[in-house]
């Protein structure tokens, strides 16, 4: 059983993966700042100025989208989650090694299911010309934003559960 590196005969996908899940959280942090510096700077000209910025509430929850789906691989990729350990002393490390196989498989099929809806809901979305509410910012391109994001975790588990069938039970460096 492998525990150290993982790369084996993985090609170039790993590397390439952590590459993409490490930028987009690059993106996110970003984003992060961004909206901490526009809530600092939209707090001082309600409460200084006495003139509050049209629009903040909406920039906001619409910037979090980035910063909630861009980390979200990422946090996959690296172990960044958190696990409870409540029968690994109970059973074989051979039983534990099927449940975590299944466990990535099944989390697998569930995110290419919510990546392949926010499609859908795209696309609904701007055929509805859907928009925030105070100042009309529309919808569809963070259900995309969504959608790459679910998309990307959905790879990035299968690529963790591809590693976990070959026995391979740390997490890869990004």
């Amino acid at each position: 059983m492998d525990t150290e590196g993982g790369n084996e005969g993985a090609g170039s996908v790993e590397p390439a993966l952590g590459k993409a899940v490490k930028s987009l959280a690059l993106v996110g942090g970003y984003v992060l700042v961004a909206l901490m510096l526009l809530t600092v700077v939209a707090v001082f000209t309600r409460k200084v100025l006495n003139s509050p910025i049209i629009g903040v509430q909406d920039i906001s929850e619409v910037s979090l989208i980035f910063v909630v789906f861009t980390a979200m691989a990422y946090a996959g990729w690296t172990g960044g989650h958190i696990a409870v350990d409540l029968i690994a002393d109970a059973v074989s490390q051979r039983v534990l090694r099927i449940i975590d196989f299944v466990m990535r498989a099944v989390a697998t099929v569930l995110l290419a299911t919510l990546a392949w809806q926010s499609v859908h809901r795209a696309i609904e979305a701007q055929s509805d010309a859907e928009t925030t509410n105070l100042i009309a910012i529309p919808l569809y391109p963070f259900f995309w934003v969504i959608a790459a994001g679910f998309g990307l975790f959905a790879l990035t588990t299968l690529v963790l559960t591809v590693r976990a069938a070959r026995g391979i039970t740390d997490f890869p460096k990004p």
